[in-house]
């Protein structure tokens, strides 16, 4: 999807609905053409991961912050005013953005099995981007570029770079007192 001020695009991987008018979570690739403040994600946390390109500088009022190699990252306030300075030529990057009241997001960078995924909680929301090489989640394979979410045991384990995210759930649904 083009940015309405033109300085690049979004392909999003994955929308969670929350029951308003905001989403509860999603995952997308930004491809950033030009220099330009961030759209404001008011109520939203975001962590923004450099996947290709010469880095940028990211700069706010609490932010000044260089990613110039892959998989440098920046966690912060959706609705802090950040700019984006492209060091020399576009970059493409992997966002998550999570309400905050809602979920509790948990990530890493991992080679080899993601430990989080054989023994998630019952409400986790597991989600992986593949940044360099291939990961096998049970019997499927996929390839840089490609993402997955799912919730449950499985087995995942990358041969390269995978983005690794756990979402948590902060709201507990509540067991009705049957003792009576």
């Amino acid at each position: 999807m083009p940015w309405s001020n033109g300085g690049g695009s979004t392909r999003e991987y994955f929308r969670e609905p929350g029951g308003d008018a905001r989403v509860d979570w999603r995952l997308s690739v930004a491809e950033v053409a030009a220099d330009g403040p961030f759209s404001s994600f008011k109520g939203l946390r975001r962590v923004l991961l450099l996947l290709t390109g010469n880095g940028m500088r990211l700069a706010g009022p609490h932010h000044d912050v260089v990613l110039r190699a892959p998989l440098d990252a920046l966690e912060f306030d959706g609705d802090t005013a950040i700019a984006a300075h492209l060091l020399d030529g576009a970059t493409t990057d992997l966002n998550l953005m999570w309400r905050p009241d809602r979920w509790h997001a948990a990530w890493s960078v991992s080679q080899g099995r993601l430990a989080a995924a054989s023994a998630p909680l019952p409400l986790d929301v597991q989600v992986a981007f593949v940044a360099s090489g291939t990961l096998r989640v049970d019997d499927v394979e996929l390839s840089v570029g490609d993402a997955v979410s799912w919730s449950g045991p499985v087995e995942a384990i990358a041969d390269g770079a995978t983005v690794h995210f756990t979402l948590r759930s902060t709201t507990r649904p509540t067991i009705p007192d049957t003792t009576g």
